[in-house]
């Protein structure tokens, strides 16, 4: 097979050494970020577990021991377990008592709305990934703060997840009919929700609650109120947001500045390789992003 010939001018050697060297360091600095908002998501998932879990905090007092938080913050965790297990004043209860699931939420259909498709869901990790604009359509409607689940095969067992913190100030977005929505009630911290869509047990047991054709299979909205989970007071609640909403709120932060390196990248790489733009100036414009 013959090839079309094309002549490419490049710049010298050295010169192409110095831009790859300033694009790395772009590279370098979007993949630093990237692991810090995983440390992030790591950390807040741990105290997840610590508190709504494990209650170590009140399993801790219980002994006479330090529960391992400020005061302020373990002010409102009692200092015993009760019979049934729980901490006292704690219940037993559902997603309910935390989220609306798929709450009614008004979107003009003649206007275009911020739309998020099924690919820009992540496997891991918290952020959506690309955002559109299109005129509404059937779907699920979502604010900043809800989280988002994948209920169809294989989308679930990838781990399909994503919390909203991506659209406009009070702005309604819409996507696939294939999400649930969490939305956060009154002193739940809605990266609580998060946390909980990301909690193995919970996967687990929407995966075990699919049903339908093979290859078409999905959780139904039900099923995700029926896994049991202890509900704390709000005081309780409100400490954890404390806790985990400036997390949350950094990983925000990262996942922007991550959007504009790698647009910054994409921008200066063919202005380099052209000679319109010089090393020295895309490294002083590199500095100030």
């Amino acid at each position: 097979m013959d090839f079309p010939r094309f002549r490419i001018v490049l710049p010298p050697v050295i010169e192409q050494r110095k831009i790859a060297d300033l694009l790395s360091s772009l590279d370098d600095k979007i993949a630093l970020n990237r692991r810090m908002a995983g440390t992030l998501e790591g950390i807040a998932r741990a105290l997840f577990q610590n508190w709504f879990i494990d209650f170590d905090p009140v399993h801790r007092a219980a002994a006479g021991q330090d529960p391992g938080l400020v005061a302020p913050l373990a002010a409102p965790f009692p200092t015993n377990i009760t019979q049934d297990g729980l901490p006292e004043g704690w219940t037993m209860g559902t997603i309910s008592n935390l989220a609306a699931i798929n709450p009614t939420t008004r979107l003009v259909n003649a206007l275009a709305a911020p739309y998020v498709d099924m690919a820009a869901l992540p496997t891991a990790g918290s952020r959506i990934t690309r955002v559109a604009q299109r005129l509404p359509g059937s779907g699920a409607r979502f604010t900043n703060g809800d989280t988002l689940i994948a209920r169809i095969t294989p989308c679930l067992e990838n781990g399909k997840t994503a919390y909203v913190d991506c659209l406009p100030n009070e702005a309604v977005g819409w996507g696939s009919t294939e999400f649930i929505v969490l939305r956060p009630l009154a002193d739940v911290p809605a990266g609580l929700l998060y946390l909980i869509a990301r909690h193995k047990p919970f996967r687990a047991h929407l995966i075990a609650a699919m049903s339908g054709t093979s290859g078409r299979q999905r959780v139904q909205a039900d099923a995700v109120d029926r896994w049991e989970i202890a509900i704390p007071p709000a005081s309780v609640l409100r400490s954890f947001g404390e806790l985990v909403d400036p997390m949350f709120a950094r990983m925000k932060a990262l996942g922007e500045q991550n959007d504009t390196l790698a647009a910054l990248r994409d921008t200066l790489l063919p202005k380099l390789i052209s000679g319109e733009l010089r090393v020295r100036d895309a490294e002083a414009i590199a500095a100030a992003a």
